[in-house]
């Protein structure tokens, strides 16, 4: 998965200029500047920097205000943020730290003092990254999740299912980045087929419901404020998607919350798709048989509408060159 760089916004050159030389000595290369808050905002909730930088005194979008839409339209607060301030100390401090800034860089910058600041920041931000695979790997482990594991089947048919269904491109990769997630954190697939519905969800487990909670806040308010579909949300908010509503069925007889239709996330229902597929491919199913495209397609469309979503095995189909009449050749 590439790494997304910080973001630094603020309307002074000097400044810019300064913080780019300080980041870099801080190990933090390569970091994205602008000048106008509106476009950093816009450009923060689709790329989910893992640090912001942001001037409390920007015209038209101050620091505190960018932080509150960051937090609506980024749901969990992943990104670490610190304001940049003329004002040191004081009530600007406590308001920045009551309102989930991680610090507070006072201007005009003193270069030992920022370069701290910054490492700390750094040190933060990959504890919050390192916390957070950790934690998928443990829920992975719990719900026994079985993912397959050869690229060469799932990275096509995910992409070519998602683009079918009207996803975008960048959208893709950014599904992909979450299978490759799930894919290294997961079990590898059993030598003889079980059950969909045995999978021993850990629902009740502390570490499942806290990556459960999560993932459930980013839905429903990216649900209530932007609509359905899968939208800004990053890799890793896909990923719990995935592994926490990846048994999900469409006609309401899954797990573990009995979801049904579009409640299920699209990223669960593309994972619970492709995923099947492609351990059908694998021989993970059907008796340990390796299955050809045409027979696994065949397959998985005798389960539309029940387990799957109709549309996107429709989806799958076509992005292989087939027609959904029992995807037939």
């Amino acid at each position: 998965m590439k790494a997304t760089p910080v973001c630094v916004v603020d309307g002074s050159a000097a400044v810019t200029a300064r913080l780019a030389a300080l980041l870099e000595q801080a190990a933090l290369p390569g970091a994205v500047f602008f000048t106008d808050p509106l476009p950093a905002l816009e450009w923060c909730l689709a790329e989910r920097p893992p640090l912001v930088l942001v001037d409390d005194a920007m015209p038209g979008l101050g620091g505190l205000a960018f932080m509150d839409k960051l937090r609506v339209g980024a749901p969990g607060g992943d990104a670490i943020v610190a304001l940049l301030s003329s004002q040191a100390g004081g009530p600007l401090l406590e308001r920045a730290l009551a309102a989930g800034a991680a610090d507070v860089i006072v201007k005009p910058l003193a270069d030992g003092q920022v370069i701290g600041q910054l490492r700390g920041l750094a040190a933060l931000t990959r504890r919050r990254q390192r916390d957070w695979g950790e934690t998928i790997a443990r829920a992975s482990a719990l719900v026994r999740r079985v993912v397959c594991k050869d690229p060469d089947v799932v990275l096509p048919a995910l992409r070519g299912c998602a683009l079918a269904y009207g996803l975008q491109p960048a959208q893709c990769d950014g599904l992909e980045d979450a299978w490759h997630l799930l894919q290294a954190a997961g079990p590898d697939a059993p030598s003889q087929p079980e059950p969909a519905d045995a999978c021993a969800h850990a629902a009740d487990s502390e570490e499942a419901l806290r990556v459960l909670a999560r993932a459930e806040r980013d839905r429903s308010a990216r649900e209530a404020g932007a609509g359905a579909g899968v939208g800004q949300a990053d890799a890793r908010w896909w990923a719990a998607q995935m592994l926490l509503y990846g048994n999900e069925h469409w006609d309401g007889s899954g797990g573990p919350l009995g979801l049904r239709g579009a409640d299920i996330p699209v990223a669960a229902r593309l994972f619970h798709l492709v995923n099947s597929y492609g351990l059908l491919r694998a021989g993970a199913a059907a008796g340990g048989a390796t299955l050809g495209e045409a027979h696994a397609l065949r397959l998985v469309e005798a389960w539309s509408g029940a387990e799957f979503d109709p549309e996107m095995v429709a989806g799958l189909c076509r992005s292989a060159g087939r027609s959904t009449a029992a995807c037939a050749p």
